[in-house]
């Protein structure tokens, strides 16, 4: 079973879960179990499944997140997840830069469908029947709906930051306020005392000094 490379059953009436011993099978290229009665989530130990090109789970009744580790699959062409009851959202895929076909429509996922690593070459078909996945060419009310959330955040933050920037610039002010009051508020009056000779040949001169703080300078 370890050289198994092929696995198809599908159309059939195969109830329970994907059993996590599936990412066993390393060299599985392709797998199909859709048109069953499969429920559960899909195993994180897919990621084993280093060789696999093909997976194909439509039409089953399975729910849960799309596991991380399937959006490493660098091999991976072909992914169809249509119609189940999948739940989250689609980004952890991006990364599957060789996947060509994707199908997860018709199941509960959410958020904004991105665009990057080539995101954008999926037809609007591959995404329909997600009333919580919004995208440049999904025109759902959710869309408007995410539209206006993140605009009311942004205009949110811009109060923050404007609010921020008042106040701060109004704890500056009152400290160069409270400085210059320091400054130029008045002091006891300097003792000014006029430069003049005291007596004859005496080359001693008084300046001006603050706060009667008198220095005496002599003359060479």
């Amino acid at each position: 079973m370890r050289n198994l490379d092929t696995l198809d059953l599908s159309c059939n009436m195969i109830t329970g879960s994907i059993p996590s011993a599936i990412g066993k099978l390393e060299h599985l290229l392709r797998l199909n179990l859709s048109k069953n009665n499969v429920a559960g989530h899909i195993p994180a130990e897919f990621g084993n499944l280093r060789s696999i090109m093909e997976i194909d789970l439509s039409y089953n009744h399975l729910s849960g997140l799309i596991p991380q580790e399937v959006g490493m699959l660098q091999n991976l062409i072909l992914l169809k997840l249509e119609s189940n009851n999948i739940t989250g959202d689609v980004s952890s895929l991006i990364y599957c830069l060789s996947l060509n076909i994707l199908n997860v429509s018709y199941n509960h996922l959410y958020g904004t469908v991105p665009t990057d690593n080539n995101f954008s070459r999926f037809s609007p078909d591959s995404f329909l029947g997600n009333p919580g996945l919004c995208g440049y060419w999904l025109h759902s009310a959710s869309c408007t709906q995410l539209s206006n959330a993140e605009q009311m955040k942004r205009s949110s933050s811009a109060k923050a930051s404007m609010f921020a920037a008042i106040g701060v610039g109004a704890v500056l002010l009152v400290i160069m306020l409270v400085i210059l009051v320091v400054i130029c508020w008045p002091h006891n009056s300097p003792v000014l005392k006029d430069v003049s000779v005291n007596k004859p040949g005496d080359t001693s001169f008084w300046f001006p000094v603050c706060c009667s703080n008198k220095k005496k300078f002599n003359t060479l």
